[in-house]
């Protein structure tokens, strides 16, 4: 299943843009994926970035964490070992090298069931 849900962040403290986009979740009984992409970059080194996920609302880098760096302004996540039948939340984050993390507009989405009622 494909699910396209554009989200975008937001700006930073002092007005420099930083503009990322969390979209295509595909999803999977026990796994998800989606890609991030990085839209523009003014005035920032980035640090740290990836998606952060959890079964409650608006996760952050407390709880689960997929870090990857970006290659060609995109982020490929792959999630695995989720569980079946299960709601998430993710947002899109990046941490700058002024120690500040941006972070998506929240995601929702949920796992596809093993087996189909009848």
């Amino acid at each position: 299943m494909l699910l396209i849900l554009p989200f975008g962040c937001k700006k930073g403290d002092l007005g420099h843009e930083l503009e990322f986009t969390l979209t295509e979740f595909v999803l999977g009984v026990k796994s998800a994926e989606a890609k991030i992409i990085l839209e523009e970059l003014e005035l920032y080194e980035i640090e740290n970035s990836g998606l952060v996920y959890s079964i409650s609302p608006i996760p952050e880098l407390g709880d689960m964490v997929f870090e990857a760096e970006f290659v060609d302004n995109i982020i490929e996540v792959k999630l695995e070992g989720l569980e079946e039948n299960t709601k998430y939340y993710a947002r899109a984050f990046v941490t700058v090298d002024d120690g500040y993390t941006f972070y998506s507009e929240q995601a929702v989405f949920i796992t596809l069931c093993s087996e189909v009622l009848e």
